[in-house]
């Protein structure tokens, strides 16, 4: 791969693990087609990326979320199979290993062909209540056209080494993103107790799934629920993360899990379709895992009404 073809710009809200995710990116490409951007709300940052890569000019431009960690030869890689795709291709991404669905999910690195950005900003929302600016793009630019290619490569780790403030805000938007899915959630994570970032996630789905009000998706409401979670359960915060445990720590861990059937697929293994209510999710939830779920829910709603 030319060391000049692609900009990789890390999309930040200053997780634990942005300084490694730039360790792993800049094994791969030279230091100065890196870029960590801080941008809030998330549209904004979805923006500021698309600008970035249109400044820098280079054909590819990857998108790298700050909780992501490459695995070795994942952008010659991921730019190998997006050359092959045609000149309309508008991204491609592959999967990564998520630690809180506990298998493999798409969602990895979002590799975008760079002449098709200046198209994409027009689409970009300036509502700042959007979920999924990112991925609306790409809904916008396939009525145009342009196409979106998803790969079930394993490209990298996702949630790995994360502060337990990011795993209590993740776990609320799967409660809403992934609702019919919170069953499933409870059973894997309270298997797991052991492992604090799972005792954190279920009190962030439940945090998820009975806060009723509206709200804006910007991490410092996240930050606030958990702080007072976290007061009342008298947890620590992690320390920050400035090494990588190893250069080939992302490839190691992937290269495990695929050796091994000691696995949940919590992405595929499904529940019907049709979104349930706030109510049926509990009444679910209670129904399989009544003693555990009644202590967190119980915890939620003490701190929710601080």
């Amino acid at each position: 791969m030319p060391k000049n073809i692609v900009t990789v710009v890390i999309r930040s809200s200053n997780e634990r693990t942005e300084a490694v995710c730039k360790y792993f990116a800049e094994l791969q490409v030279p230091a100065d087609s890196v870029f960590i951007i801080r941008e809030r709300p998330f549209r904004k940052a979805v923006s500021e990326n698309f600008k970035i890569g249109l400044s820098e000019g280079r054909k590819w431009t990857l998108a790298l979320d700050a909780d992501v960690l490459l695995r070795e030869n994942a952008v010659t890689e991921m730019i190998d199979k997006a050359e092959s795709l045609g000149d309309e291709l508008f991204i491609y991404q592959g999967f990564v290993l998520d630690k809180l669905f506990r298998n493999t999910r798409e969602g990895g690195p979002h590799l975008y062909q760079t002449k098709h950005l200046k198209r994409a900003l027009e689409h970009v929302t300036e509502n700042d209540a959007v979920w999924r600016p990112e991925s609306d793009t790409y809904e916008a630019m396939a009525k145009e056209g342009f196409t979106f290619h998803v790969d079930d490569i394993i490209y990298g780790l996702h949630d790995y080494e994360q502060y337990y403030r990011d795993i209590f805000r993740k776990a609320f938007f799967h409660a809403r993103k992934h609702n019919s899915r919170t069953a499933q959630f409870v059973e894997d994570w309270s298997q797991r107790l052991e492992d604090m970032d799972y005792r954190v996630a279920i009190q962030g789905l439940m945090a998820g799934i009975l806060y009723e009000e509206e709200f804006q998706v910007d991490i410092s409401f996240f930050h606030a629920l958990s702080k007072a979670y976290m007061r009342k359960e008298n947890i620590v915060e992690k320390r920050e993360l400035l090494e990588a445990p190893s250069s080939s720590f992302p490839s190691q861990f992937i290269h495990e899990f695929e050796n091994t059937s000691a696995h949940v697929n919590l992405y595929t293994k499904r529940l019907p379709k049709l979104a349930p209510t706030k109510t049926q999710q509990l009444k679910k939830l209670l129904f399989h895992y009544p003693g555990r779920v009644l202590e967190e829910i119980g915890h939620i709603l003490q701190n929710l009404a601080h």
